[in-house]
């Protein structure tokens, strides 16, 4: 009964040890493939790649050797984003009169890292292009906070509708949290808390 009980535990050992070996190699093939090529912006915009810019204008997302070009009416590079970072969400204010870009880094199999956001308009002097609530400066710096989704912009470019993901503390455990909020681009300050913009918005 001894050596039966012992063959058993030696057995249930092995399989457990296998069984997990087994569950780290799948894992590490499926989500750890630091040899895939970086997505492109058509893959991760699909079928959003214009975007009508006022009345006469058409802004063209494209691949350009690893690197993202943003092409205007009359062929001009408005912007190139180099990777590691790709355009994952773009989002236009409600006079279509500016874009909101948001902006991961690619870090290989499958896992992204916030970057920042990226404004973009026209006006007589031509167009601009300015970051907005990077990760690397004050709010966003926190660890483990990062916009995940891009609600509204406002037709002055200065305010956002955006789901913030926020993590209970710095180090593990913790769990993560995600509110919509209203916030004022620059300086960067959270306006409201709730799915609905505020009435001022477009002011």
């Amino acid at each position: 009964m001894i050596r039966r009980a012992i063959a058993l535990a030696f057995v249930s050992t092995c399989l457990s040890i296998y069984g997990q070996e087994e569950l780290k190699r799948k894992f590490t093939d499926r989500d750890v493939d630091h040899s895939r090529p970086l997505a492109t912006v058509e893959e991760l915009l699909k079928d959003k790649l214009r975007w009508k810019i006022g009345a006469e204008e058409m802004l063209n997302f494209v691949s350009d050797g690893g690197a993202t070009k943003l092409i205007d009416s009359h062929g001009n590079l408005v912007v190139r984003i180099d990777p590691p970072e790709g355009v994952h969400e773009v989002i236009a204010s409600r006079d279509t009169s500016k874009l909101l870009l948001g902006l991961m880094t690619d870090r290989g199999g499958r896992a992204y890292d916030y970057s920042r956001l990226l404004r973009i308009s026209r006006d007589s002097r031509g167009w601009h292009v300015d970051t907005v609530l990077s990760h690397e400066t004050a709010p966003m710096d926190k660890l483990h906070r990062w916009i995940s989704e891009l609600g509204a912009l406002s037709n002055s470019g200065n305010k956002a509708l955006v789901k913030l993901g926020e993590a209970s503390s710095e180090k593990t455990p913790y769990h993560m949290s995600y509110s919509w909020q209203t916030w004022q681009l620059e300086p960067s300050n959270m306006i409201s808390t709730g799915i609905r913009v505020p009435a001022d918005f477009d002011d």
